[in-house]
Protein backbone atom coordinates (compact mmCIF):
# COMPACT_ATOMS: atom_id res chain seq x y z
CA UNK A 1 0.00 0.00 0.00
CA UNK A 2 2.49 2.40 0.82
CA UNK A 3 4.67 1.62 -2.02
CA UNK A 4 1.29 2.34 -4.79
CA UNK A 5 1.40 5.51 -2.43
CA UNK A 6 4.84 6.62 -3.50
CA UNK A 7 4.04 5.70 -7.05
CA UNK A 8 1.57 8.76 -7.44
CA UNK A 9 2.65 11.62 -8.99
CA UNK A 10 3.30 14.40 -6.85
CA UNK A 11 1.53 16.66 -9.27
CA UNK A 12 -1.39 14.39 -8.74
CA UNK A 13 -0.60 14.95 -4.64
CA UNK A 14 -0.34 18.12 -5.09
CA UNK A 15 -3.73 18.51 -7.15
CA UNK A 16 -5.55 16.49 -4.56
CA UNK A 17 -4.46 18.68 -1.78
CA UNK A 18 -5.84 22.20 -3.80
CA UNK A 19 -8.92 20.04 -3.97
CA UNK A 20 -9.29 19.21 -0.04
CA UNK A 21 -8.32 22.79 0.84
CA UNK A 22 -11.55 23.85 -1.64
CA UNK A 23 -13.72 21.57 0.53
CA UNK A 24 -12.13 23.09 4.06
CA UNK A 25 -13.22 26.56 2.20
CA UNK A 26 -16.77 24.92 0.89
CA UNK A 27 -18.12 23.94 4.20
CA UNK A 28 -16.34 26.26 6.63
CA UNK A 29 -18.95 27.25 9.57
CA UNK A 30 -21.73 25.17 7.65
CA UNK A 31 -23.77 24.45 10.73
CA UNK A 32 -23.66 28.34 11.35
CA UNK A 33 -24.84 29.18 7.78
CA UNK A 34 -26.85 26.26 6.39
CA UNK A 35 -30.73 25.73 7.44
CA UNK A 36 -32.07 22.30 7.74
CA UNK A 37 -34.32 21.45 4.93
CA UNK A 38 -36.75 19.12 4.15
CA UNK A 39 -36.85 17.04 1.31
CA UNK A 40 -36.62 13.44 -0.64
CA UNK A 41 -33.95 12.66 1.81
CA UNK A 42 -35.75 12.93 4.72
CA UNK A 43 -38.11 9.90 2.99
CA UNK A 44 -34.76 8.02 2.87
CA UNK A 45 -34.08 8.48 6.36
CA UNK A 46 -37.27 7.21 7.61
CA UNK A 47 -36.86 4.04 5.73
CA UNK A 48 -33.57 3.49 6.94
CA UNK A 49 -34.86 3.77 10.11
CA UNK A 50 -37.80 1.55 9.76
CA UNK A 51 -35.17 -1.14 9.06
CA UNK A 52 -34.41 -1.23 12.59
CA UNK A 53 -38.21 -2.37 12.60
CA UNK A 54 -37.63 -4.70 10.34
CA UNK A 55 -39.73 -3.38 7.56
CA UNK A 56 -37.80 -3.03 4.09
CA UNK A 57 -39.66 -0.93 1.63
CA UNK A 58 -38.24 -2.66 -1.53
CA UNK A 59 -34.65 -2.28 -3.68
CA UNK A 60 -36.26 0.21 -5.61
CA UNK A 61 -35.71 2.67 -2.22
CA UNK A 62 -32.19 3.68 -2.55
CA UNK A 63 -31.26 0.82 -0.33
CA UNK A 64 -27.83 1.37 -0.26
CA UNK A 65 -28.45 5.31 0.60
CA UNK A 66 -30.28 3.95 3.44
CA UNK A 67 -27.61 1.93 4.63
CA UNK A 68 -25.23 5.06 4.80
CA UNK A 69 -28.03 7.61 6.59
CA UNK A 70 -28.61 4.64 8.88
CA UNK A 71 -24.90 4.27 9.88
CA UNK A 72 -24.46 7.50 10.39
CA UNK A 73 -27.63 8.07 12.43
CA UNK A 74 -26.47 4.80 14.85
CA UNK A 75 -22.80 7.17 15.38
CA UNK A 76 -24.70 10.43 16.10
CA UNK A 77 -27.85 9.39 17.64
CA UNK A 78 -29.12 13.19 16.61
CA UNK A 79 -30.70 13.46 13.20
CA UNK A 80 -29.82 16.91 12.84
CA UNK A 81 -26.45 16.16 13.21
CA UNK A 82 -26.99 13.17 11.12
CA UNK A 83 -28.26 16.18 8.62
CA UNK A 84 -25.33 17.91 8.58
CA UNK A 85 -22.78 14.85 8.26
CA UNK A 86 -24.34 13.79 5.36
CA UNK A 87 -24.74 17.15 3.64
CA UNK A 88 -20.69 17.32 4.10
CA UNK A 89 -20.08 13.91 2.78
CA UNK A 90 -22.35 14.63 -0.06
CA UNK A 91 -21.05 17.99 -1.58
CA UNK A 92 -17.13 17.01 -1.04
CA UNK A 93 -16.94 12.94 -1.57
CA UNK A 94 -18.17 13.20 -5.18
CA UNK A 95 -15.60 16.48 -6.17
CA UNK A 96 -12.69 14.07 -5.01
CA UNK A 97 -14.21 11.12 -7.15
CA UNK A 98 -14.57 14.11 -10.45
CA UNK A 99 -10.85 14.91 -9.66
CA UNK A 100 -10.31 10.64 -9.82
CA UNK A 101 -12.03 10.78 -13.22
CA UNK A 102 -10.56 13.59 -14.61
CA UNK A 103 -7.15 11.82 -14.21
CA UNK A 104 -7.73 8.54 -15.28
CA UNK A 105 -8.77 10.48 -18.69
CA UNK A 106 -5.20 12.02 -18.24
CA UNK A 107 -6.56 15.71 -17.79
CA UNK A 108 -4.06 18.26 -17.05
CA UNK A 109 -3.37 18.50 -13.20
CA UNK A 110 -3.78 22.08 -13.20
CA UNK A 111 -7.16 21.81 -15.66
CA UNK A 112 -8.56 19.19 -13.77
CA UNK A 113 -8.50 21.14 -10.13
CA UNK A 114 -9.91 24.23 -11.71
CA UNK A 115 -12.60 22.24 -12.99
CA UNK A 116 -13.30 20.36 -9.59
CA UNK A 117 -13.07 23.97 -7.50
CA UNK A 118 -15.55 25.48 -10.31
CA UNK A 119 -18.18 22.33 -10.06
CA UNK A 120 -17.72 22.55 -6.23
CA UNK A 121 -18.48 25.76 -5.77
CA UNK A 122 -21.69 25.36 -8.59
CA UNK A 123 -25.03 25.39 -8.01
CA UNK A 124 -24.70 21.62 -9.11
CA UNK A 125 -22.95 20.92 -5.64
CA UNK A 126 -23.84 22.69 -2.42
CA UNK A 127 -27.34 23.97 -2.71
CA UNK A 128 -28.46 20.83 -5.04
CA UNK A 129 -30.81 18.95 -3.48
CA UNK A 130 -31.74 16.15 -2.56
CA UNK A 131 -28.30 14.79 -1.86
CA UNK A 132 -29.11 11.45 -2.74
CA UNK A 133 -28.11 12.06 -6.67
CA UNK A 134 -24.59 13.22 -5.36
CA UNK A 135 -24.53 9.61 -3.43
CA UNK A 136 -24.61 8.20 -6.84
CA UNK A 137 -22.27 9.74 -8.87
CA UNK A 138 -19.92 9.60 -5.95
CA UNK A 139 -20.65 5.82 -6.89
CA UNK A 140 -19.75 6.38 -10.66
CA UNK A 141 -17.32 9.11 -10.60
CA UNK A 142 -15.28 6.68 -8.89
CA UNK A 143 -16.04 3.01 -10.75
CA UNK A 144 -15.93 4.89 -13.88
CA UNK A 145 -12.31 5.96 -12.86
CA UNK A 146 -11.44 2.53 -11.79
CA UNK A 147 -12.31 1.10 -14.74
CA UNK A 148 -10.37 3.61 -16.77
CA UNK A 149 -7.14 2.61 -15.09
CA UNK A 150 -7.82 -1.32 -16.67
CA UNK A 151 -8.36 0.21 -20.21
CA UNK A 152 -5.72 -2.04 -21.49
CA UNK A 153 -8.15 -4.98 -20.78
CA UNK A 154 -11.82 -4.03 -21.66
CA UNK A 155 -13.64 -7.23 -20.44
CA UNK A 156 -11.72 -6.27 -17.14
CA UNK A 157 -13.21 -2.46 -17.90
CA UNK A 158 -16.62 -3.54 -18.45
CA UNK A 159 -16.71 -5.52 -15.38
CA UNK A 160 -15.83 -2.75 -13.03
CA UNK A 161 -18.16 -0.67 -14.97
CA UNK A 162 -21.14 -3.38 -14.77
CA UNK A 163 -20.37 -3.29 -10.90
CA UNK A 164 -20.36 0.12 -10.56
CA UNK A 165 -23.64 0.51 -11.79
CA UNK A 166 -25.25 -2.28 -10.40
CA UNK A 167 -24.09 -0.58 -6.77
CA UNK A 168 -25.92 2.89 -8.25
CA UNK A 169 -28.91 0.60 -9.18
CA UNK A 170 -29.42 0.55 -5.06
CA UNK A 171 -29.68 3.58 -5.02
CA UNK A 172 -31.01 5.34 -7.94
CA UNK A 173 -33.42 2.21 -9.73
CA UNK A 174 -33.31 3.47 -13.20
CA UNK A 175 -29.27 2.82 -13.26
CA UNK A 176 -30.57 -1.06 -13.06
CA UNK A 177 -31.20 -0.25 -16.97
CA UNK A 178 -27.63 0.82 -17.51
CA UNK A 179 -26.42 -2.17 -15.54
CA UNK A 180 -28.41 -4.82 -18.08
CA UNK A 181 -26.76 -2.96 -20.93
CA UNK A 182 -23.30 -3.23 -20.20
CA UNK A 183 -24.09 -6.93 -18.57
CA UNK A 184 -24.82 -7.51 -22.58
CA UNK A 185 -21.71 -5.86 -23.39
CA UNK A 186 -20.07 -7.74 -21.46
CA UNK A 187 -21.53 -11.39 -22.52
CA UNK A 188 -21.34 -10.63 -26.39
CA UNK A 189 -17.33 -9.98 -25.61
CA UNK A 190 -16.80 -12.92 -23.23
CA UNK A 191 -18.89 -15.29 -26.07
CA UNK A 192 -16.45 -13.96 -28.79
CA UNK A 193 -13.52 -14.20 -26.37
CA UNK A 194 -14.14 -17.67 -24.66
CA UNK A 195 -13.60 -16.38 -21.41
CA UNK A 196 -16.72 -16.15 -19.07
CA UNK A 197 -15.05 -15.87 -15.52
CA UNK A 198 -15.61 -11.78 -15.48
CA UNK A 199 -19.04 -11.68 -16.52
CA UNK A 200 -20.00 -14.91 -14.16
CA UNK A 201 -19.30 -12.88 -11.61
CA UNK A 202 -21.07 -9.89 -12.34
CA UNK A 203 -24.11 -11.77 -13.41
CA UNK A 204 -23.78 -13.78 -9.97
CA UNK A 205 -23.99 -10.60 -7.76
CA UNK A 206 -26.93 -9.10 -9.94
CA UNK A 207 -28.88 -12.28 -9.59
CA UNK A 208 -27.71 -12.89 -5.96
CA UNK A 209 -29.20 -8.79 -4.97
CA UNK A 210 -31.86 -9.78 -7.26
CA UNK A 211 -32.97 -12.76 -5.29
CA UNK A 212 -32.01 -11.37 -1.60
CA UNK A 213 -33.49 -7.67 -2.15
CA UNK A 214 -35.20 -7.76 -5.34
CA UNK A 215 -34.70 -5.90 -8.13
CA UNK A 216 -34.46 -1.89 -8.52
CA UNK A 217 -36.62 -1.49 -11.24
CA UNK A 218 -39.67 -3.97 -10.75
CA UNK A 219 -43.34 -4.08 -11.05
CA UNK A 220 -44.99 -0.83 -8.96
CA UNK A 221 -46.33 2.52 -10.11
CA UNK A 222 -43.40 4.29 -9.45
CA UNK A 223 -42.55 5.54 -13.21
CA UNK A 224 -46.60 5.89 -13.42
CA UNK A 225 -46.46 8.03 -10.24
CA UNK A 226 -43.35 10.44 -11.53
CA UNK A 227 -44.79 10.81 -14.70
CA UNK A 228 -47.97 11.83 -13.32
CA UNK A 229 -46.48 14.25 -10.83
CA UNK A 230 -44.83 15.99 -13.91
CA UNK A 231 -47.25 15.74 -16.51
CA UNK A 232 -49.34 18.13 -14.43
CA UNK A 233 -46.26 20.17 -13.59
CA UNK A 234 -46.31 21.11 -17.32
CA UNK A 235 -49.38 21.06 -17.62
CA UNK A 236 -50.00 24.35 -14.80
CA UNK A 237 -47.24 25.78 -16.34
CA UNK A 238 -49.05 25.92 -19.94
CA UNK A 239 -52.33 27.35 -18.52
CA UNK A 240 -51.68 29.28 -15.22
CA UNK A 241 -53.99 29.99 -13.14
CA UNK A 242 -56.83 26.99 -14.86
CA UNK A 243 -55.92 24.32 -11.95
CA UNK A 244 -55.51 26.20 -8.45
CA UNK A 245 -53.63 23.14 -6.86
CA UNK A 246 -50.22 21.91 -5.97
CA UNK A 247 -49.01 19.57 -8.69
CA UNK A 248 -46.52 17.84 -5.53
CA UNK A 249 -49.81 16.99 -3.52
CA UNK A 250 -52.74 17.01 -5.70
CA UNK A 251 -51.44 15.49 -9.21
CA UNK A 252 -53.73 12.82 -9.40
CA UNK A 253 -56.52 14.85 -9.13
CA UNK A 254 -54.99 17.20 -12.18
CA UNK A 255 -54.26 14.25 -14.26
CA UNK A 256 -58.01 14.06 -13.85
CA UNK A 257 -59.15 16.91 -15.03
CA UNK A 258 -56.68 17.14 -18.05
CA UNK A 259 -57.28 13.96 -19.22
CA UNK A 260 -61.00 12.98 -18.41
CA UNK A 261 -60.50 9.92 -16.38
CA UNK A 262 -58.66 8.81 -13.85
CA UNK A 263 -55.07 7.24 -15.54
CA UNK A 264 -54.01 3.69 -14.80
CA UNK A 265 -51.00 3.48 -16.87
CA UNK A 266 -48.86 5.90 -18.85
CA UNK A 267 -49.74 4.06 -22.00
CA UNK A 268 -53.40 5.16 -20.63
CA UNK A 269 -52.30 8.63 -21.11
CA UNK A 270 -50.81 7.88 -24.26
CA UNK A 271 -54.03 7.11 -26.15
CA UNK A 272 -56.32 9.28 -24.21
CA UNK A 273 -54.12 12.14 -24.94
CA UNK A 274 -51.18 11.58 -27.19
CA UNK A 275 -51.12 15.48 -27.81
CA UNK A 276 -50.63 15.96 -24.74
CA UNK A 277 -47.85 13.30 -24.24
CA UNK A 278 -46.08 14.67 -27.02
CA UNK A 279 -46.01 18.66 -26.21
CA UNK A 280 -44.91 16.93 -22.26
CA UNK A 281 -41.90 15.94 -24.19
CA UNK A 282 -41.23 18.38 -26.43
CA UNK A 283 -41.51 20.60 -23.15
CA UNK A 284 -38.87 18.66 -21.35
CA UNK A 285 -36.31 18.95 -24.06
CA UNK A 286 -36.78 22.42 -24.27
CA UNK A 287 -36.07 22.92 -20.93
CA UNK A 288 -33.37 20.41 -20.59
CA UNK A 289 -31.65 22.38 -23.50
CA UNK A 290 -31.67 25.89 -21.70
CA UNK A 291 -31.17 24.67 -18.19
CA UNK A 292 -28.23 23.22 -19.53
CA UNK A 293 -26.72 26.26 -21.09
CA UNK A 294 -27.93 27.96 -17.85
CA UNK A 295 -25.59 25.76 -15.58
CA UNK A 296 -23.04 25.93 -18.00
CA UNK A 297 -22.96 29.98 -17.98
CA UNK A 298 -22.89 29.78 -14.30
CA UNK A 299 -19.33 27.71 -14.67
CA UNK A 300 -18.32 30.83 -17.54
CA UNK A 301 -19.39 33.79 -15.20
CA UNK A 302 -17.35 32.01 -11.89
CA UNK A 303 -13.90 32.21 -14.10
CA UNK A 304 -14.67 36.13 -15.61
CA UNK A 305 -15.18 36.63 -11.91
CA UNK A 306 -11.34 36.27 -11.20
CA UNK A 307 -10.99 39.37 -13.31
CA UNK A 308 -12.08 42.63 -11.95
CA UNK A 309 -11.47 44.72 -14.76
CA UNK A 310 -14.00 47.28 -16.66
CA UNK A 311 -15.76 46.43 -19.99
CA UNK A 312 -14.99 42.39 -19.44
CA UNK A 313 -17.95 42.11 -22.07
CA UNK A 314 -15.33 43.79 -25.05
CA UNK A 315 -12.27 42.55 -23.70
CA UNK A 316 -12.68 39.08 -23.33
CA UNK A 317 -14.57 38.32 -26.60
CA UNK A 318 -11.74 39.45 -28.41
CA UNK A 319 -8.93 37.91 -25.89
CA UNK A 320 -11.00 34.69 -26.78
CA UNK A 321 -10.41 35.34 -30.66
CA UNK A 322 -6.75 35.81 -30.12
CA UNK A 323 -6.59 32.38 -28.30
CA UNK A 324 -8.30 30.45 -31.41
CA UNK A 325 -5.87 31.95 -33.35
CA UNK A 326 -3.36 30.47 -31.75
CA UNK A 327 -4.52 27.13 -31.72
CA UNK A 328 -2.58 24.89 -34.31
CA UNK A 329 -5.72 23.10 -35.35
CA UNK A 330 -3.84 20.07 -37.14
CA UNK A 331 -1.91 19.53 -34.21
CA UNK A 332 -4.92 20.04 -31.73
CA UNK A 333 -6.79 17.62 -34.20
CA UNK A 334 -4.65 14.86 -34.15
CA UNK A 335 -4.09 14.87 -30.27
CA UNK A 336 -7.78 14.71 -29.70
CA UNK A 337 -8.28 11.62 -32.75
CA UNK A 338 -5.41 10.01 -30.51
CA UNK A 339 -7.56 10.72 -27.27
CA UNK A 340 -10.95 8.83 -28.88
CA UNK A 341 -9.09 6.10 -30.11
CA UNK A 342 -7.81 5.90 -26.57
CA UNK A 343 -11.03 5.96 -24.65
CA UNK A 344 -13.32 4.79 -27.43
CA UNK A 345 -14.62 1.78 -25.01
CA UNK A 346 -14.96 4.08 -22.50
CA UNK A 347 -17.13 6.77 -24.54
CA UNK A 348 -19.50 3.95 -24.89
CA UNK A 349 -19.77 3.15 -21.76
CA UNK A 350 -20.52 6.25 -20.54
CA UNK A 351 -22.76 6.44 -22.91
CA UNK A 352 -24.56 3.24 -21.63
CA UNK A 353 -24.34 4.80 -18.30
CA UNK A 354 -26.12 7.81 -18.94
CA UNK A 355 -29.05 6.50 -21.10
CA UNK A 356 -30.95 6.22 -17.60
CA UNK A 357 -30.66 9.58 -16.96
CA UNK A 358 -31.56 10.49 -21.04
CA UNK A 359 -34.76 8.84 -20.98
CA UNK A 360 -36.10 10.58 -17.35
CA UNK A 361 -35.20 13.90 -18.35
CA UNK A 362 -37.04 13.59 -21.57
CA UNK A 363 -39.80 11.86 -20.82
CA UNK A 364 -40.26 12.06 -17.29
CA UNK A 365 -39.22 15.70 -16.41
CA UNK A 366 -35.25 17.25 -16.29
CA UNK A 367 -35.17 18.53 -12.97
CA UNK A 368 -32.24 20.13 -11.22
CA UNK A 369 -30.48 17.12 -9.57
CA UNK A 370 -30.95 14.93 -12.97
CA UNK A 371 -28.30 17.57 -14.86
CA UNK A 372 -25.78 16.73 -12.27
CA UNK A 373 -25.19 13.42 -14.32
CA UNK A 374 -24.72 15.25 -17.19
CA UNK A 375 -22.34 17.67 -15.89
CA UNK A 376 -20.20 15.38 -13.46
CA UNK A 377 -20.07 12.30 -16.15
CA UNK A 378 -20.01 14.08 -19.16
CA UNK A 379 -19.55 17.87 -19.75
CA UNK A 380 -17.17 18.42 -17.48
CA UNK A 381 -14.75 15.18 -18.44
CA UNK A 382 -15.29 16.74 -22.55
CA UNK A 383 -14.38 20.44 -21.57
CA UNK A 384 -11.07 18.84 -19.39
CA UNK A 385 -10.24 16.67 -22.39
CA UNK A 386 -10.47 19.54 -24.78
CA UNK A 387 -8.67 21.73 -22.83
CA UNK A 388 -5.95 19.30 -22.01
CA UNK A 389 -5.31 18.47 -26.00
CA UNK A 390 -4.76 21.91 -26.90
CA UNK A 391 -1.50 22.79 -29.14
CA UNK A 392 -0.57 26.20 -29.95
CA UNK A 393 1.18 27.57 -32.57
CA UNK A 394 5.13 28.77 -32.20
CA UNK A 395 4.99 32.05 -31.27
CA UNK A 396 8.59 34.02 -29.71
CA UNK A 397 7.35 35.22 -26.43
CA UNK A 398 10.92 36.71 -25.87
CA UNK A 399 11.41 38.21 -22.56
CA UNK A 400 8.15 36.76 -21.58
CA UNK A 401 9.78 32.48 -21.89
CA UNK A 402 10.05 32.49 -18.13
CA UNK A 403 5.95 31.49 -18.48
CA UNK A 404 6.91 28.40 -20.10
CA UNK A 405 8.31 27.28 -16.92
CA UNK A 406 6.33 24.31 -15.17
CA UNK A 407 7.60 26.60 -11.70
CA UNK A 408 6.05 29.91 -13.07
CA UNK A 409 2.78 27.87 -14.64
CA UNK A 410 2.40 26.69 -10.86
CA UNK A 411 2.93 29.84 -9.55
CA UNK A 412 -0.10 31.51 -11.35
CA UNK A 413 -2.13 28.87 -11.00
CA UNK A 414 -1.71 29.02 -7.30
CA UNK A 415 -2.39 32.48 -7.02
CA UNK A 416 -5.75 32.53 -9.02
CA UNK A 417 -6.92 30.14 -6.80
CA UNK A 418 -6.23 31.99 -3.60
CA UNK A 419 -8.36 35.08 -5.94
CA UNK A 420 -10.72 32.08 -6.29
CA UNK A 421 -10.97 30.62 -2.66
CA UNK A 422 -10.32 33.81 -0.20
CA UNK A 423 -14.14 35.57 -0.97
CA UNK A 424 -15.36 32.37 -0.49
CA UNK A 425 -13.98 31.32 2.79
CA UNK A 426 -15.03 35.59 3.74
CA UNK A 427 -18.51 34.47 2.39
CA UNK A 428 -18.86 31.39 4.25
CA UNK A 429 -17.42 32.86 7.63
CA UNK A 430 -20.68 34.46 8.32
CA UNK A 431 -23.21 33.76 9.87
CA UNK A 432 -26.86 33.02 8.34
CA UNK A 433 -30.27 32.34 10.08
CA UNK A 434 -31.64 28.99 10.80
CA UNK A 435 -34.95 29.42 11.55
CA UNK A 436 -36.38 25.38 10.93
CA UNK A 437 -33.23 24.64 12.94
CA UNK A 438 -34.39 26.45 15.74
CA UNK A 439 -37.46 25.83 15.68
CA UNK A 440 -36.89 21.78 15.74
CA UNK A 441 -34.89 22.03 18.79
CA UNK A 442 -37.34 24.29 20.65
CA UNK A 443 -39.99 21.24 19.48
CA UNK A 444 -37.68 19.04 20.85
CA UNK A 445 -38.11 21.00 24.06
CA UNK A 446 -41.28 20.85 24.72
CA UNK A 447 -41.37 17.57 25.58
CA UNK A 448 -44.64 16.67 24.02
CA UNK A 449 -44.84 13.09 25.39
CA UNK A 450 -46.69 10.03 23.37
CA UNK A 451 -48.18 9.70 20.00
CA UNK A 452 -48.69 13.53 18.30
CA UNK A 453 -51.34 13.86 15.47
CA UNK A 454 -50.46 17.41 13.92
CA UNK A 455 -51.99 19.37 11.54
CA UNK A 456 -49.67 21.88 10.78
CA UNK A 457 -48.86 24.51 7.73
CA UNK A 458 -44.99 23.76 7.18
CA UNK A 459 -43.82 20.18 4.82
CA UNK A 460 -41.05 19.71 7.52
CA UNK A 461 -40.61 16.33 8.38
CA UNK A 462 -41.47 16.21 11.94
CA UNK A 463 -40.83 12.30 12.50
CA UNK A 464 -37.09 13.03 11.84
CA UNK A 465 -36.29 16.01 13.56
CA UNK A 466 -38.12 16.08 16.48
CA UNK A 467 -40.05 12.96 17.20
CA UNK A 468 -40.29 9.45 15.68
CA UNK A 469 -43.97 9.78 17.31
CA UNK A 470 -44.81 12.79 15.52
CA UNK A 471 -47.08 12.62 11.97
CA UNK A 472 -47.79 15.51 10.06
CA UNK A 473 -51.57 16.15 8.51
CA UNK A 474 -50.20 18.86 6.31
CA UNK A 475 -52.96 21.18 5.30
CA UNK A 476 -52.64 21.83 2.34
CA UNK A 477 -52.29 18.19 1.33
CA UNK A 478 -55.38 17.50 2.88
CA UNK A 479 -57.44 20.73 2.73
CA UNK A 480 -59.96 20.07 5.04
CA UNK A 481 -63.09 22.17 4.64
CA UNK A 482 -63.81 22.20 8.25
CA UNK A 483 -61.27 22.79 10.54
CA UNK A 484 -62.48 21.38 13.60
CA UNK A 485 -64.48 18.50 12.01
CA UNK A 486 -61.06 17.24 10.67
CA UNK A 487 -58.87 17.73 14.03
CA UNK A 488 -61.57 15.85 15.40
CA UNK A 489 -61.80 13.14 12.80
CA UNK A 490 -58.14 12.07 12.49
CA UNK A 491 -57.24 12.59 16.16
CA UNK A 492 -55.56 16.00 16.01
CA UNK A 493 -53.81 16.44 19.40
CA UNK A 494 -51.41 19.57 18.41
CA UNK A 495 -51.73 22.50 16.02
CA UNK A 496 -48.43 24.37 14.81
CA UNK A 497 -50.36 27.39 12.82
CA UNK A 498 -48.11 29.69 10.07
CA UNK A 499 -49.33 32.37 8.04
CA UNK A 500 -50.28 29.96 5.00
CA UNK A 501 -52.31 27.85 7.19
CA UNK A 502 -53.81 31.01 8.57
CA UNK A 503 -54.84 32.56 5.49
CA UNK A 504 -56.16 29.10 4.00
CA UNK A 505 -58.39 28.31 7.20
CA UNK A 506 -59.74 31.86 8.25
CA UNK A 507 -62.93 32.32 6.44
CA UNK A 508 -63.83 28.92 8.32
CA UNK A 509 -66.04 29.85 11.40
CA UNK A 510 -64.73 26.65 13.20
CA UNK A 511 -61.25 27.73 12.90
CA UNK A 512 -62.55 31.09 14.02
CA UNK A 513 -64.06 29.68 17.23
CA UNK A 514 -60.65 27.73 17.89
CA UNK A 515 -58.57 30.44 17.91
CA UNK A 516 -60.75 32.24 19.91
CA UNK A 517 -61.27 29.57 22.40
CA UNK A 518 -59.24 26.76 21.74
CA UNK A 519 -60.41 25.58 25.44
CA UNK A 520 -63.91 23.98 23.67
CA UNK A 521 -61.64 22.15 21.42
CA UNK A 522 -59.62 20.77 24.54
CA UNK A 523 -56.66 22.43 23.56
CA UNK A 524 -54.08 24.91 24.88
CA UNK A 525 -51.97 27.73 23.66
CA UNK A 526 -48.08 26.73 24.01
CA UNK A 527 -46.25 29.39 22.60
CA UNK A 528 -45.19 31.00 19.47
CA UNK A 529 -42.38 30.67 17.56
CA UNK A 530 -41.25 32.48 14.80
CA UNK A 531 -44.29 33.40 13.67
CA UNK A 532 -45.91 30.22 14.67
CA UNK A 533 -48.94 29.23 17.06
CA UNK A 534 -48.56 26.22 18.75
CA UNK A 535 -51.28 24.74 20.66
CA UNK A 536 -51.09 21.26 22.32
CA UNK A 537 -54.29 19.11 23.56
CA UNK A 538 -54.43 19.04 27.39
CA UNK A 539 -55.67 15.19 27.72
CA UNK A 540 -53.77 13.13 24.70
CA UNK A 541 -50.09 14.84 24.94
Amino acid sequence: MLDRLKRIPKQDLLGLGIVLVGLIVLNYNLTDRLDVFSDDDDLYWGFAMDYLKGKYRGPDDAVIYCLWQLGIQMLTKDPIVTYYINYVAMVSLPCIALYALLRSLRVNVWVSVWLVLLFMFSGLNFPLLPKLTHFTVLFLGAGLAISNFASGNLIKQLAIAGVTVWLASYIRPEMYVACGLIILWLLYLSYKRKTYRRFVTVFSLVLVSAVLLGTPIRKNDRSFWTFKVYMAINYLEWYPGQINLSPWMHFNEINEQIFGHRLVSIRDAVETRPDLVVRHVQTNIVRLVRDSFRYAMEFVQMMLDLFPIPHKRYIFPLLGLLFLAMIDYRRYASNLWETAKRYKEFGVILFLTLVPSIITTTTMYPRPHYFLYHFYLLYIPLVGVLLSNLAFRRVSVGSLSFLRSRYALAAVNLLFMVVFLVPRLMANAQDEPTPKRDFMYQLQGLNLEGEVNLLGGDPITYSRYVGSGWTLYFYDNERPDNFQSFIQSNDINAVIINKPMHEYFKADPSYQAFLANPDQAGFSFIKEVDQRRIYAHRQKI
